[in-house]
């Protein structure tokens, strides 16, 4: 490469036409200043195999690089982009003379100029005639997705503005999740042909493209005038696919194409051919690609463009080969209107830099969201140590470039473990690795719950029901409202591990939760008894069964006068033995949320929680001022210091304190640096 006349030039190809020696692609590279270039397309993929990953038979070998001719010269590029190349050279796909290609047009093994070319990509992808998607190669499910979403499309509507928003959810109210199974329906309530299950899956494998999971792919799609998708020779108009993944978002039908539910409602083995992998791979329904329509369309009305915040929620899942891009790729497209981009001076910081360390962006970036917002709710980004990739991150910085596991607890809009208590900014440098933080101490953890990586062949159950056992019988006041509740230690665990949320309810309502809780328990104490015994026998209240026998201990404890007495659960088990299907699914769906990556602890002061995965004996609960759910830290210090320094582990939920109850009764509050 040449360098670039200055840094708001770019580099345009030119194809060859002309047929080469053995087919051989050929191109020239021109350079223009950006805002004088002649009319260009660009185009939009993904460096590596971009075929369904759940689809053996389609995959590209990475690994072996084709030979191109560049300005005369030999290059080597990825096999997906000389497969692009092929088409854009057989095919009037491109209108223009130009195009735009990354991978070529920018020299990737200059940093610096790496970093000034990414702060004009998404003015390069707003400039663009056409944005043409290469979605790879064909394969066999190619065709039936572009159909069933051609039909899903035409029924669909994109809106891009709150009325029009309101005007399409209205469109589609008499439409449940349920009618997504019966194919009856789709004439009569949908307007279209029904949609077989074949088309269903080869819809979920086009989602699951890695295109679609692609950071970078949602700012060159939203910066886009004019899109068209491409795979292999099939051609589909952005509008309809934009249209199809909108109806499944509002009707909630994207859910269904999850492929554990698909793996269960697709019986027929001829529809299942090609797609066991996927099916058996428990992966969600493509929600890379509907988050990427909704926040294009989203921007180009009055909607508007989401907060760089919302940004990074909305997309961590998306991955990036440089993790510094899972924050660049976003800048161009984020409300600059809004915090952080309302003081420029500061947000200069975030300028695209490809020689600062990764560890050092994400810091920038906490510090700066931290600010601008006047709180540390952007603590709750923060995954599980598990989950970490960065080794070298402060323990309070999100590793961005990883999923948020595990995701929020429910209810948490209605928390404010720290009342009104709001937090002072500690003034510190953006690049400061430290975190001054105000906090009340809660209590040390003082027993565990088993890590619930595998339930069904563990004790989790048991160990969780173990922790409670130690808590005195009345655990301390909750309060309710205007009234002040004593709960028994079993209604207490009850609740926290459902982070007292159930049916979208908080607190969970009383008689839901008892009769959910003890169905769950029953089932518990007579699946476990019959684990590897003849289910045909009666529940035996005397048996040693690590999954049960806490639970016998705690309901036996149980005063009777307590909905949960251990009368009322040997009824329970005897409905269940009796055929008893009465439906406890809202209880056992909240329990995975809430317990699924976590663990229950018990604090010394009797105090029972729900926290990060990584807690342990001896980390301490805190509140800290200006986060609505308690924190577990843990303390590295060998002795006593002026300053406590701590390591953050992750929020928690924490059973009687989570609406101020604590923030105003006098603890001390105290100074913490967090590392």
């Amino acid at each position: 490469y040449e360098p670039l006349p200055s840094a708001t030039c770019v580099r345009l190809i030119e194809l060859d036409q002309r047929h080469q020696p053995n087919g051989e692609i050929s191109f020239t590279l021109h350079t223009f200043e950006l805002n004088s270039a002649p009319p260009f397309d660009a185009l939009s993929y993904t460096w590596g195999d971009p075929a369904c990953p759940y689809l053996s038979s389609t995959k590209i070998p990475v690994h072996f690089l084709t030979a191109v001719r560049c300005n005369g010269a030999r290059l080597e590029v990825q096999p997906n982009l000389a497969a692009a190349f092929k088409e854009l050279q057989t095919r009037d796909l491109s209108r223009t003379t130009y195009i735009w290609i990354d991978a070529i047009c920018i020299d990737q093994g200059n940093p610096t100029e790496r970093s000034s070319q990414v702060q004009m990509m998404a003015t390069l992808y707003e400039q663009a005639e056409l944005v043409i998607v290469w979605l790879g190669p064909e394969d066999g499910t190619v065709s039936d997705a572009f159909m069933a979403l051609e039909r899903l499309g035409s029924i669909g509507r994109v809106p891009r503005s709150k009325q029009q928003l309101e005007e399409a959810r209205a469109a589609v109210s008499h439409i449940s999740p349920w009618d997504f199974y019966n194919a009856s329906h789709y004439p009569t309530k949908l307007g279209i042909e029904p949609i077989n299950d074949r088309q269903w899956l080869s819809i979920a494998a086009l989602l699951h493209r890695p295109y679609f999971k692609r950071v970078w792919v949602i700012q060159e799609i939203s910066q886009a005038r004019k899109i068209v998708l491409v795979c292999g020779r099939r051609r589909l108009d952005w509008g309809k696919l934009s249209a199809a993944l909108m109806f499944l978002l509002l009707t909630n039908w994207g859910q269904s194409l999850h492929t554990e539910l698909l793996n269960g409602t697709v019986t027929d083995p001829k529809a299942r051919v090609g797609f066991e992998t996927m099916l058996a791979a428990k992966t969600d329904g493509g929600t890379a690609a509907i988050q990427l329509v909704r926040t294009r369309e989203f921007a180009l009305g009055e909607l508007g463009k989401f907060r760089l915040e919302q940004l990074l929620s909305t997309h961590r899942p998306c991955l990036a080969t440089d993790p510094r891009d899972k924050i660049y790729s976003l800048l161009g497209i984020s409300n600059l209107d809004k915090p952080p981009f309302s003081d420029p001076e500061k947000a200069q910081c975030l300028v695209a830099d490809y020689q600062l360390p990764v560890e050092i962006l994400y810091t920038r970036v906490m510090r700066l969201l931290t600010e601008s917002r006047g709180d540390l709710q952007m603590l709750r980004k923060r995954e599980s140590n598990r989950e970490r990739s960065l080794g070298h991150l402060p323990s309070w910085v999100p590793d961005f470039s990883v999923w948020l596991v595990p995701p929020y607890l429910p209810g948490e809009k209605f928390w404010r473990a720290n009342g009104d208590w709001a937090r002072t900014s500690d003034g510190r440098n953006f690049d400061d690795d430290k975190l001054e933080v105000q906090g009340q101490f809660l209590g040390v953890i003082e027993a565990c719950s088993i890590p619930p990586f595998d339930v069904l062949q563990t004790p989790v159950w048991g160990s969780i029901a173990e922790v409670a056992l130690c808590l005195k019988q009345n655990s301390p006041a909750v309060l309710r409202g205007t009234s002040i509740k004593i709960e028994t230690r079993i209604e207490a665990l009850a609740r926290t591990c459902i982070a007292d949320t159930l049916g979208s309810q908080t607190p969970a309502p009383p008689d839901l939760l008892c009769s959910q809780f003890m169905k769950r328990v029953a089932t518990l104490c007579v699946t476990g008894y019959n684990w590897y015994g003849d289910k045909g026998r009666p529940f035996d209240a005397s048996i040693n069964e690590p999954r049960v026998t806490p639970w016998l201990r705690l309901f036996k404890e149980e005063p009777e006068s307590s909905a949960y007495n251990s009368t009322s659960l040997s009824q329970a088990c005897e409905r269940i033995g009796e055929g008893d299907i009465s439906d406890s699914a809202d209880y056992v769906r909240q329990t995975e949320v809430v317990t699924g990556y976590r663990i229950v602890f018990r604090t010394n002061n009797q105090m029972l929680g729900v926290g990060p995965v990584d807690s342990r004996e001896g980390d301490e609960a805190w509140i800290l001022a200006g986060l609505s759910e308690p924190v577990v830290l843990r303390s590295n210090q060998a002795k006593p210091q002026h300053v406590k320094t701590r390591e953050f582990i992750g929020g928690a939920y924490i059973h009687g304190v989570m609406h101020g109850e604590v923030a105003g009764s006098g603890l001390p509050k105290e100074n913490i640096v967090l590392q």
